[in-house]
């Protein structure tokens, strides 16, 4: 399956695990349900993940270190935490640690392919311009050896 519909579903929660990876699965996505942000980790060693899934149950100080820990391998990684119990502190804290968007108990189903098609593409997005960026300076420097010419102060 190609890695951009890669997803990494993290919730303690067996059940949810697997009600959540099996639509997942049934959307076309690579689910990747795990019971902690360290099994996480372990996938995002071995493959690109795009986007994660972290259900939060009341435990916000325990999402955002999870999220710090993620987004330290991968910037680019696209969050989206699940809560049934949002407070504004909480959510502020959660936008300031890079959380991409949020899923509110109760969700419907469409909702949540909506919200992980927007993380995907951003993600692909924040991917492409990179790789245009390094194409763009790799060409820079051609240029000026060609040119014999120095750039000074990049």
């Amino acid at each position: 399956m190609a890695d951009h519909r890669r997803i990494v579903i993290i919730d303690p929660e067996k059940l949810h695990q697997e009600l959540l990876g099996e639509y997942l699965k049934q959307l076309g996505y690579d689910a990747c349900p795990v019971a902690d942000v360290s099994s996480a980790l372990d996938i995002m060693a071995t493959a690109i993940v795009p986007a994660a899934l972290i259900d939060i149950g009341t435990a916000m100080g325990e999402a955002l270190d999870a999220v710090r820990k993620l987004r330290a391998v991968d910037p680019a990684l696209r969050i989206i935490l699940i809560t049934g119990y949002p407070t504004l502190d909480g959510i502020i804290k959660a936008v300031r640690c890079g959380v991409f968007d949020f899923m509110i108990k109760p969700f419907g189903l469409q909702d949540l392919n909506d919200c992980l098609q927007r993380a995907t593409a951003a993600r692909c997005e924040v991917v492409l311009t990179e790789a245009v960026r390094q194409k763009v300076s790799v060409l820079q420097d051609l240029l000026n050896e060609r040119n014999g010419t120095l750039k000074i102060g990049r």
